[in-house]
């Protein structure tokens, strides 16, 4: 997922800093205790690490888009065996 930001991992986010210090989702009583980091979103983190995307191209042939497919196919098959 090139350019996907999972933001409570963000340094930043994770520390709860912002150039405002007043910023309301940070400061305010009930925020505070909201968690931020890896531990707020562990499943997400896994599917995440695992993503594998192909890029499509309307110029792609029929015979491109079928290559695309057996390849996926043949490394997903290869993966699947090894767990």
């Amino acid at each position: 997922m090139e350019g996907s930001v999972i933001l409570p991992v963000v340094p930043y986010i994770a520390n709860k800093e912002t150039v405002e210090p007043g910023w309301p989702s940070f400061a305010a009583p009930w925020a505070r205790s909201l968690p931020y980091g890896r531990a707020c979103c562990e499943r997400t983190l896994d599917i995440y690490e695992r993503y594998a995307g192909i890029m499509m191209d309307p110029t792609f042939s029929d015979q491109d888009v079928a290559d695309i497919v057996a390849a996926v196919r043949k490394v997903y098959q290869a993966a699947s065996k090894r767990t």
